[in-house]
């Protein structure tokens, strides 16, 4: 899992705003009409079988599903919030 700079800084912001003690971001999939879609939450109690990501410092929880789909891409943050862009395959 990648993260540009200002999505990281989006993440801080928000964090730090929920105030919740060893805050984590929880990202998950539910399924959609036609395909999973991920899901992002703040939490302090992540879900059994989630796995533990830092990235400089900051905790995140990602579910098995969504650590597929976040393989090829890089979580990036602008205008109309947080947005995926898909990376090269080496």
């Amino acid at each position: 899992m990648k993260i540009s700079q200002k999505a990281f800084e989006a993440f801080d912001q928000i964090l730090r705003e929920q105030d919740i003690p060893d805050a984590s971001v929880r990202i998950y999939t539910i399924q959609g009409c036609c395909s999973p879609s991920l899901q992002m939450t703040v939490t302090n109690k992540p879900e059994p079988g989630d796995q533990k990501v830092e990235i400089n410092g900051m905790a995140f929880h990602i579910d098995s599903m969504a650590d597929a789909i976040l393989a090829d891409v890089i979580i990036d943050y602008g205008t109309n919030g947080f947005r995926l862009e898909r990376t090269e395959k080496n």
